[in-house]
């Protein structure tokens, strides 16, 4: 059975938080990307935080790590100078770090995950929501045995966790 690593309620507040760090790159407003793997739910709900802040002109992409990041990169972000990639969970941290290095060549990058696993320095992020054990846990907005669910679980059980782990 698995235990609840991280609440949609705290995931939420996060997110809003996420927000505001994007609002707060001011002009000219960085085009956000997400990396196909696992990031578009995540994109898909920060969306929605910034429609309600009615913040709606901005640019969007998604693109998929691999052999031709770098051809998809340069097509689809052509016209933009600043990039914020987001990324559900920072974890080996090769696909955020990577994408950052290709768009570097051309564009100012932020990088920013919801998830920074402890054996990871924070300080490879621009921003990050929670900083989690290192336990594998299910992607964002994955369902689980009672629907969909956008709250991220790890498959170990709770006794598992660290001593003096406490989740967000």
């Amino acid at each position: 059975m698995s235990s609840l690593v991280v609440s949609n309620q705290a995931i939420m507040k996060r997110l809003e938080n996420l927000a505001s760090f994007y609002i707060e790159l001011k002009d000219p407003k960085p085009a956000l990307v997400t990396l196909a793997s696992g990031g578009i739910t995540l994109a898909v709900d920060l969306i929605r935080i910034l429609a309600k802040k009615n913040i709606t002109d901005f640019p969007f992409e998604v693109l998929a790590p691999g052999t031709n990041f770098a051809q998809q990169a340069t097509k689809k972000l052509e016209n933009y100078k600043r990039i914020l990639v987001i990324d559900d969970i920072f974890d080996t941290g090769q696909q955020l770090l990577e994408s950052k290095k290709v768009l570097s060549k051309q564009h100012d990058v932020f990088l920013a995950a919801l998830l920074l696993k402890n054996q990871n320095q924070p300080e490879q992020l621009d921003w990050h929501g929670f900083t989690i054990p290192d336990v594998w846990v299910y992607g964002y907005g994955m369902d689980d045995v009672n629907g969909f669910n956008r709250a991220l679980f790890d498959v170990v059980t709770k006794d598992k966790l660290p001593e003096g782990y406490i989740a967000p």
